[in-house]
Parts: C-alpha cells; structure tokens; sequence
C-alpha cells in the first residue's frame, strides 16, 4: 500500500514537470506556469479543500443538544431510517442489552420488512441466567485480584530495582491462565443461557404494520437521512440525525446530526473503501441513545456494530 501511493506521487510529479516544461517552452511566460502549476499540484486535493468549506459552514448550526437523560425509560421505540430497520442479529442485541425487564419492559423496533416489532419483557424472564452471575462474578474477581497482585509486585520490584520479568511471568503467568481456564466453562453456560432467554424473547414479538398501532411508548428515538445542500454533494457528503423525544410531552429531550466526507482518491490504496476522511459532529451515533436513555445498560454500545458496518456501505 505504502510503496504504490509513493509511486504514484513519483509518477504524478514527473508528468507535472514534464508538462511545466512543455508549457514554458510554448509559452515562455513564468506567470502562466506558476499558476498551471499550482493548479495542478492542489487538483488531486480538490475533495479536501471543498470538504473542508462546507464543514465550515456547516458547523456553524447545532449539531447536539441534551436537553434531558433519563434513568429508567421504560417503554422505547427506536425507529431507524437510515439503516432501513433492524434484522435479526441486531433485534437481538437491542434486546440483550437493553430490554431488561426492569428499567424497559417494553422495546418496539421498526424491521427491515417496514412492520414494526413490540418485544417486552419482565426481570423473571432472565432468572436462571441472573442466578448464575454471582458464581461467574466470582472466579472473575479471583482473576482481577491476581491481576492486581502480579502489578503490585512489579511496580515494587521495579522500585527496588531487581525486577525481573522472566520470573515474574513465570510466577504468575500459570496461575493466572489456570484461573482463567476455569472460568472459561461458566462463562460458556452464561452466555448459552442469556441466548436462549433472549431467544425466547425475540420469538414472541407484537407485530403491527404501522407506529400508530403501538400502545403508548415513553420515549421515541428516530434515526434519519439529513438531506445535504447543495444537492450535487451528495456523492461526496451523506448526513444524519438521531432525535430522542419525550411522547409523553412530545419534548425534543435530544438530538445529534453528523456529516461524513467520502474519502478522497489517497484512502484507496487502503483497500476498505468507503471510508470517511471527514466527520463533522458525534461520529458514533448508534451510541448516542446510550447516553440519554440506556446509562443503566451492562453492555452498552453491543449495537453499535451497525454503525461500524455503515462505513462500508454507501448510503
């Protein structure tokens, strides 16, 4: 990769002279090459420079404002327009991070087939593998104790001046693998079981064909396409915004906008196109709910993932 963007800049350079050179001998004006030439050396970085102007004026709007958090939502419908609706895989996850049965017993998500999908839950529908988390939390701090004891030791070693970390290593390096060893099984059976409760959850949704057959939600969150003007940036500029908004009130509690810059012709030779060279605003929207209705949730941002998979995606 490095070796082919340094030959390019080589062979784009000695064709810049070659055509400097030809243009002084039919024109024999200085001016006229100066200003060819810088023309052609800033051409390559054109995206930049116009990227960079819009952002400008782009920023001087609101990009986020939190007007409010809220500790315990209860009931939530997350409608996303940009990804076109949740699949499976990320129904699932919305649930296992964040339906808990407790501070949201209620979770309506808009699916890829336009139908809209009403999952609740109640804390009882994961008591077995609530009941396995103290065993788990258990051998998981015998590893973190070992852990802090084996950095105790060599920071004060080390102060001492006769650390030595061959032995070190082998001091602690078996205990602490044993431990994690044992405690791979339990994690296994942890994870087996939320699945299946999660399984069990997802298998019994309400489905309704329109938001306004849903009985009433707390809060609404709404993820979109944010038009961009001028219209012609559109193959070099996409936008969004997540709104967060109170039913109840019909409060605008939260909101977020972003703009992302395609990448230029010099991300390329990355080979993970498309990229975004630019971003103007919070970057990971998909964790921004996260700060204004989930605080409460164990696994945060488990759904973030689908902002990762937009980045090779042109929307």
């Amino acid at each position: 990769m490095g070796f082919l963007f340094l030959l390019t800049i080589f062979a784009y350079l000695t064709g810049l002279v070659i055509i400097l050179v030809i243009l002084r001998l039919i024109t024999g004006s200085n001016k006229t090459v100066a200003i060819i030439g810088v023309l052609l050396i800033i051409a390559p970085f054109w995206r930049y420079i116009l990227v960079s102007a819009v952002f400008h004026f782009y920023e001087k709007t609101p990009l986020q404002a939190i007007h409010k958090t809220i500790e315990k939502p209860e009931s939530v419908y997350w409608e996303d327009n940009v990804w076109s609706g949740f699949n499976e895989y990320y129904t699932k996850a919305m649930i296992e991070c964040y339906l808990d049965g407790i501070n949201l017993k209620m979770l309506a998500l808009n699916g890829e087939d336009g139908k809209i999908y009403l999952y609740k839950a109640e804390a009882d529908d994961y008591s077995k593998s609530k009941a396995m988390l103290p065993e788990l939390k258990r051998r998981q701090k015998i590893i973190d104790d070992l852990r802090a004891e084996s950095k105790r030791i060599r920071e004060e070693e080390k102060t001492k001046g006769d650390y030595d970390w061959v032995k070190h290593r082998e001091q602690f390096g078996p205990i602490i693998g044993k431990a994690e060893t044992a405690k791979v099984p339990f994690s296994k059976a942890y994870k087996k079981q939320l699945d299946k409760e999660v399984e069990s959850i997802y298998q019994r949704p309400k489905i309704f064909t329109s938001a306004k057959e849903l009985p009433p939600m707390n809060y609404k969150v709404e993820f979109n396409k944010v038009p961009v003007v001028p219209s012609f940036l559109k193959s070099l500029i996409i936008a969004d915004k997540i709104t967060i908004i109170d039913n109840k009130t019909d409060e605008l509690i939260a909101f977020s906008k972003r703009y992302l810059a395609y990448s230029g012709w010099v991300s390329n030779f990355s080979g993970n196109l498309p990229k975004f060279d630019g971003v103007l605003g919070y970057y990971s929207v998909y964790k921004f709910d996260n700060k204004i209705l989930f605080q409460y949730a164990k696994n945060k941002g488990r759904d973030g993932g689908r902002g990762s998979q937009l980045l090779y995606k042109r929307l």
